[in-house]
């Protein structure tokens, strides 16, 4: 079968792509700086194997080094600082490790002959435009982290009209499931919701609760993106990927409420600046990838609530440097 590189792979998606993977008897060989993943999640055997390499993928001797050696067919890079709502306060990192990152990698990636570059971009390119958005909606973003994952996209293409470089671009969102970093105050809404039920917290909510969002699974999620090199059909196109089932970011706290048997509570923070409703239409995926089972997002918030009970909660991360304290929340300075 096919080596495959996988960067982000300690994280939740990338993790369970390296699974899938695995499972399909690819070749695998994984890079995270563990800044927000978790060694744990890596498989023993690619440690055992030495196919496992810490390093930041902005670290163009590393990524070179690695391509060189591995020799990798195909790569499906994941590997980001995705505080899509932090990102306007950190806005030299966010695009250092997002675009910089994706540059390195993609030039690598030429220089070494990959077939094909799978790149993760977010729902964020979509701004605060009015759902639901289809695989052909133009991206307006509205923050840095959603203009960094179009800058992406583009160079994407722009790699494959110049070098020939294919490339495959999905667009995954609201990604929830086993492996969801708790310890990230600045993202991941259903972990934080999580983490505050079993330590006796409220949840805390930036405005009324009505913002809506579609919640993806990761194992169906993980699964198609881990498909992609197999599909060349699906190859030099950009899709939607996740579920279609749209809630309110107080329902997701309520399901997480009742599963947890703990009392309904709820501090009210002051509105951020972010899109009211934000969810997709996925005709490109749904077509080629029918066959993938998605499970309902109350089976995988109970799966995410049995984890957190048996594992506990680290301390939380300190998350980047501040570079613009203008429009910080308050709760997160």
């Amino acid at each position: 079968m096919s080596r495959v590189l996988v960067t982000g792979a300690a994280g939740m998606i990338m993790s369970h792509c390296v699974d899938h993977l695995i499972k399909n008897r690819h070749t695998v060989f994984a890079v995270d700086d563990l800044s927000g993943g978790s060694l744990s999640n890596i498989p023993q055997e690619l440690l055992d194997d030495w196919r496992f390499a810490e390093f930041s993928t902005t670290d163009e001797s590393d990524m070179e080094r690695v391509l060189k050696d591995f020799l990798p067919d195909f790569v499906l890079h994941g590997a980001a600082f995705a505080a899509e709502n932090l990102s306007n306060n950190c806005r030299v990192f966010t695009i250092q490790n997002n675009l910089v990152g994706e540059a390195v990698i993609r030039n690598a990636c030429i220089n070494h002959g990959v077939k094909c570059m799978v790149s993760l971009s977010s729902i964020a390119v979509m701004g605060h435009q009015e759902p639901p958005f289809h695989d052909d909606t133009q991206p307006s973003p509205r923050d840095v982290y959603g203009v960094m994952k179009y800058a992406g996209e583009l160079d994407a293409r722009a790699a494959y009209d110049f070098h020939g470089l294919n490339y495959c671009i999905v667009r995954p969102h609201n990604v929830v499931g086993i492996r969801q970093n708790y310890s990230d105050r600045f993202r991941n809404v259903a972990a934080i919701f999580i983490r505050q039920a079993l330590e006796g917290k409220p949840f805390t909510i930036f405005g009324d609760g009505s913002q809506t969002r579609a919640f993806s699974p990761v194992s169906y999620v993980s699964q198609i993106i881990a498909e992609i090199v197999d599909r060349p059909d699906v190859w030099n196109q950009t899709f939607n990927i996740g579920s279609d089932k749209v809630m309110s970011v107080e329902d997701i706290a309520y399901l997480i409420s009742k599963f947890t048997k703990t009392d309904w509570k709820v501090n009210y923070l002051p509105a951020r600046k972010e899109a009211n409703h934000a969810h997709m239409v996925h005709s490109i995926c749904q077509k080629h990838f029918a066959h993938v089972p998605e499970p309902s997002i109350e089976e995988v918030l109970k799966e995410m609530i049995a984890e957190a009970r048996i594992q506990g909660f680290s301390p939380m991360q300190k998350g980047p440097d501040i570079e613009v304290a203008a429009g910080l929340p308050e709760s997160w300075k």
